[in-house]
């Protein structure tokens, strides 16, 4: 009686452990299970963080190339706006210069007295160039260009990549630069004014076989002309000698 009730107790033990067992692969399986879904909802959350970390680069780099756009074109724009007030205002200096000179050519023909030149001719000639030189300086453009922009812009603002734009592709496309068309201003060509050769009127004297001057207005030669004049008789030509013909002949 006492072995088959020790028997028995094994019996139940043993079910409880089979029981237990079951129990226990059961649990294992659901933490399985369990363990697969957390598998599958974490490669989930990676492939999302890949695409969140992908788009978040894509906006950056969008945003530091739009940056770097933006930057350039204004760099582009003031250095442009810089060549023209350049241009404009030498073009302006070059007019002002041109003016003032035929200002005082103008003035100097008030004291002109001259036979031979024709005032009105050349007064004319150069009011028609003056007035031509003023229309021409109060057509020129007027420029926006402030150059305290220009200093800042070149001189205060950090680079890029102290500003935190450097996340760009370099493979990034870029926009063709805008060309630089210089201002062309025609030329005019200043004609001076023509100023006739002075002539030295004298009287010069000459005497006559009975010893009387004889007062007549001739022109002087200019200094070379007297040089080659004095030349020429200081070398007068040689005498030809006279053959003598004896008379018995």
């Amino acid at each position: 009686m006492k072995s088959n009730g020790e028997l028995q107790d094994q019996y139940q033990r043993y079910d409880m452990i089979q029981e237990e067992l079951s129990t226990s692969r059961d649990r294992l399986s659901k933490y399985e299970s369990s363990a697969y879904d957390l598998s599958n909802q974490l490669s989930e959350l990676l492939l999302k963080y890949k695409a969140v970390a992908n788009y978040r680069d894509a906006e950056l780099a969008r945003s530091s190339s739009k940056a770097r756009k933006e930057v350039k074109g204004r760099g582009m724009e003031l250095i442009q706006g810089a060549i023209v007030f350049i241009q404009t205002e030498k073009a302006r200096t070059e007019l002002e210069s041109d003016i003032k000179e035929y200002e005082s050519n103008l003035l100097l023909l008030d004291q002109t007295h001259d036979e031979d030149f024709s005032e009105e001719q050349e007064r004319n000639e150069l009011t028609t160039v003056l007035e031509e030189k003023r229309s021409r300086l109060a057509a020129l453009p007027s420029s926006s260009f402030n150059p305290q922009q220009f200093e800042e812009f070149f001189t205060e603002s950090p680079h890029l990549s102290e500003s935190g734009l450097d996340w760009a592709d370099p493979s990034d496309p870029v926009e063709p630069e805008v060309p630089i068309v210089p201002v062309t201003i025609p030329e005019e060509v200043a004609t001076p004014p023509k100023i006739p050769p002075s002539m030295n009127s004298e009287t010069v004297v000459i005497e006559d076989d009975d010893g009387s001057d004889s007062g007549v207005p001739s022109e002087q030669p200019t200094t070379g002309e007297l040089g080659e004049t004095e030349t020429a008789a200081a070398d007068p030509e040689p005498a030809q000698p006279e053959l003598e013909v004896p008379e018995n002949l």
